[in-house]
């Protein structure tokens, strides 16, 4: 903080130095001056690694004070002066104010400070809750820091400021019944002499959130999801949500990142919005599993997305086995290939098993490496799981339910996010099955009806 002291009047500004934290070291800037300390590197979380995000925050370098008449400090009878100011986040992602610290101990060498005396900063706007912070003008310490453990991604961890957010910053000192010291008097002779009283250092940190938020640029957009369980909406772009897929197999309940894909997964949809380009087209998404599908390079698939709105329809399912029908033949090939470059990058081929059900016989199971797929009966039917099993001479696998399907109610999720849709599972002849429009699964002749397509795939 500054101060310029005229005869009975001072007006004071606010000297931030701001400190702009990011991986892997921390910049600060003070009074037009920049210096980068690689030395000092924070403390970064495993999971938070890979998304790397940076900062650029306008921040006020001064805020002046003012009180009512004309403005600044009467040394005569010093009361309660306010300055206002603006914060700007101008990263591609959100940023969170990690830490504040403010030294006030020059205030005390202008004023005999009454034990009343506070300072305190309010910051409006920020993503979790507002920021009002006081303390003792003649002290010098920490107003807020991160009770996290190095720099969290969580962005509902702390003070967030949105991307392309603003905020208004009100700084208010009250030195109402101070006493002005002969070095404020003294100050006051030189009016055109700036006297710094106070010094603020705000460290911010990036946080996740760099996918698009208006909604022209949701409308451009190849992929994106967003958290819709907050006040602000956050959105993920498709290498955040990628990187979270990688993570999510080594995670369990209790770790927020797993916490928010298990709302998202369990919800009733309305939580979140995922949407896909496919065919210069966007398409709903939504997640149906959890960890549940196997890589067919190994380990497991963090995400595994269900179209919520059929992609197409085709005439036929085909006999014989998943491979050779015209549904699977068609997503291993102009299925996939509809979809934007970035996003088939990132999509993850899975090991899948499909049931061949002989017209006369017990049946069989083919085992597939799919980008694409559509549903098989016994992952969205535990009667059907254990039936197959059972036939197949395979035992139960209650595991291979997706998670949605689970808590939505098997019936309910079909009835809602997969009639009239093609299953994987087929008949060697010339039948094959389906999801009635009422969720119940069926099989049908094929060449009869159109079909929709609802496809799957994972990250």
């Amino acid at each position: 903080m500054k101060a310029t002291f005229s005869k009975r009047l001072a007006s004071c500004a606010l000297a931030v130095v701001m400190a702009a934290s990011l991986s892997p070291f921390t910049i600060a800037a003070q009074a037009g001056s920049a210096f980068a300390d690689e030395s000092d590197e924070p403390s970064v979380a495993a999971e938070t690694r890979a998304y790397a995000p940076q900062t650029n925050v306008d921040s006020p370098v001064t805020i002046t004070l003012q009180n009512e008449y004309p403005r600044g400090i009467n040394i005569d009878n010093p009361a309660e002066v306010k300055g206002t100011a603006t914060f700007k986040n101008n990263s591609s992602n959100p940023v969170r104010i990690s830490q504040i610290q403010c030294d006030s101990s020059k205030v005390a060498d202008y004023f005999d400070l009454d034990p009343q005396s506070k300072a305190s900063l309010h910051l409006t706007s920020l993503y979790n809750e507002e920021l009002r912070e006081g303390w003792k003008p003649d002290a010098t310490g920490e107003v807020y820091k991160s009770d996290t453990t190095g720099i969290s991604a969580d962005p509902t961890v702390g003070y967030v400021l949105p991307k392309s957010a603003s905020t208004n910053a009100d700084f208010v000192l009250n030195l109402t019944g101070s006493t002005a010291k002969d070095a404020a008097k003294e100050a006051a002779k030189s009016p055109g002499t700036d006297q710094e009283l106070m010094k603020c250092t705000f460290v911010y940190e990036g946080v996740r959130g760099a996918g698009p938020m208006t909604a022209a640029d949701k409308n451009a957009a190849d992929f994106y999801l967003t958290d819709k369980r907050f006040a602000h909406e956050v959105t993920y772009s498709l290498a955040e949500v990628k990187a979270d897929a990688e993570e999510l197999p080594n995670l369990s309940a209790g770790n927020w990142l797993y916490d928010m894909y298990y709302d998202f997964c369990t919800g009733d949809g309305t939580n979140y919005e995922c949407k896909v380009r496919w065919n210069n087209a966007l398409y709903p998404l939504r997640i149906i599993g959890l960890n549940q599908d196997e890589k067919a390079s190994g380990g497991m698939a963090g995400l595994t997305f269900l179209f919520a709105t059929p992609m197409t329809t085709k005439q036929t399912s085909g006999g014989g086995s998943w491979p050779t029908t015209v549904v699977g033949s068609y997503l291993a090939a102009d299925g996939i290939n509809n979809l934007a470059a970035n996003v088939k990058n990132a999509i993850v081929p899975v090991k899948k098993r499909s049931v061949v059900t002989e017209q006369y016989g017990a049946g069989k199971y083919t085992d597939t490496t799919d980008s694409l797929f559509v549903l098989a009966r016994g992952e969205i039917s535990q009667t059907h799981a254990d039936t197959a099993d059972a036939r197949l001479g395979l035992g139960p696998n209650k595991d291979q339910i997706y998670l949605a399907a689970t808590a939505m109610g098997e019936l309910s999720f079909r009835q809602r996010l997969y009639p009239n849709s093609f299953l994987r599972d087929t008949y060697s002849g010339t039948y094959g099955f389906y999801v009635y429009t009422n969720g119940n699964i069926g099989s049908f002749e094929i060449d009869k009806a159109p079909r929709s397509i609802t496809p799957a795939f994972c990250l």
